[in-house]
């Protein structure tokens, strides 16, 4: 695959993908996975650098995106939840 030019966005609400013309192979499928939840108030406190500021963050989004090429077709996949903020995440094959 030529990543070259490929861009994924992920959002609170939304997850894009701009592939250009020719960057996934034919008779390939181009497979994304993303996932995007809200920071819960301890993420929120835990990421901030300096308690002391009187700078608070109100709301953030975790976001976690993988691309890979298969080939031929793919099964539809399936949501899982996604794990808190400093574990080791990888989707199951499969």
């Amino acid at each position: 695959m030529d990543a070259s030019g490929l861009t994924v966005s992920t959002g609170e609400r939304s997850v894009g993908a701009r592939v250009p013309a020719g960057a996934v192979p034919p008779g390939t499928t181009l497979v994304i996975v993303a996932s995007a939840r809200l920071l819960t108030g301890a993420e929120l406190g835990a990421g901030d650098e300096d308690p002391d500021d009187d700078v608070r963050s109100v709301s953030g989004v975790t976001t976690r995106v993988e691309l890979d090429v298969a080939s031929g077709p793919v099964d539809a996949c399936t949501p899982m939840a996604v794990p808190p903020l400093g574990t080791d995440w990888a989707p199951s094959a499969g």
